[in-house]
């Protein structure tokens, strides 16, 4: 074969492999930026509560804002009133006993799901504007609930009685919903929208540490390892992993809550939600 013919072929082949050569490195650049995407998506912060040590004047002026009266005693992390616990580090549990379970309030003496909704938004705000709340957790999402009691008597008629009316505010950081004992704002209403009680989120948290977490497929195969080996799997979601207050938690850690059924050996079939831990090891 003649030179020209010859470089007629490579110049030919050069031009023919440009394209490959530009589609090769945009998908090899996809794969870098696809799996650092991925890698950071399986990274989360800690929380961290802050401790505030709240001294007894700001203690009472918050047990105020919520209708609590008279005057704490210290006790440790706590400053305990009455009907009421303020701890320390910005957690309240306040439980009017005679009020959030008083049998004789009829359904129609309650406040109706939208008024209970009102009413619990003017706490959740006494609370953020205490300094023990913040709004960036709320997630906008309220639930109303009813604690009754139905009383049946001997000539066959029933009454239904409402203990109180419950509102329920779930929390988040960052779109990850916080599950847990003490993972929601609780109002307690009772008869023409009293307050009966207040159970208060934990609450400010600060983001601490960035730490590699698992896979949902992971998580998934440890549940297995668990006694779980032929587990229906309905549902798994990444949470942060909240204790009850009384545990003077410091740090608030990723976890995965996964729900199923599962088949006992006798063949019955049983639902169940199982906490996860997420941080890798």
């Amino acid at each position: 074969m003649e030179k020209g013919a010859i470089l007629g072929v490579v110049e030919v082949n050069r031009y023919f492999l440009l394209p490959i050569i530009f589609v090769a490195c945009i998908f090899a650049l996809y794969v870098v930026v696809a799996g650092n995407a991925q890698t950071s998506a399986q990274e989360v912060y800690t929380l961290k509560v802050v401790n505030q040590q709240l001294s007894k004047e700001h203690a009472i002026a918050i047990a105020r804002t919520l209708g609590i009266g008279g005057s704490p005693a210290e006790r440790g992390n706590v400053w305990e009133f009455k009907d009421a616990i303020i701890y320390k580090y910005g957690a309240v549990k306040y439980l009017n006993r005679t009020l959030a379970f008083d049998t004789k309030n009829l359904p129609e003496e309650m406040p109706s799901k939208d008024r209970a909704m009102a009413i619990a938004k003017r706490y959740i705000q006494r609370l953020i504007e205490a300094g023990i709340l913040d709004k960036n957790l709320l997630s906008g999402k309220l639930e109303v609930v009813e604690d009754e009691e139905v009383v049946a008597y001997r000539n066959g008629t029933k009454q239904r009685y409402v203990l109180n009316v419950h509102v329920n505010v779930p929390l988040e950081y960052n779109g990850i919903p916080l599950h847990g004992a003490g993972a929601k704002v609780r109002i307690y209403l009772s008869k023409d929208g009293k307050l009966a009680g207040i159970l208060s989120f934990l609450g400010k948290l600060v983001p601490d540490k960035k730490v590699s977490i698992i896979s949902k497929e992971e998580a998934i195969e440890k549940l297995r390892r668990m006694g779980y080996e032929n587990a229906k799997i309905d549902s798994i979601e990444l949470v942060y992993e909240v204790p009850p207050p009384h545990a003077m938690p410091t740090t608030i850690l990723p976890a995965y809550v996964i729900k199923g059924r599962l088949t006992l050996s006798d063949g019955s079939v049983v639902k169940f939600a199982k906490v996860i831990p997420a941080v890798r090891s």
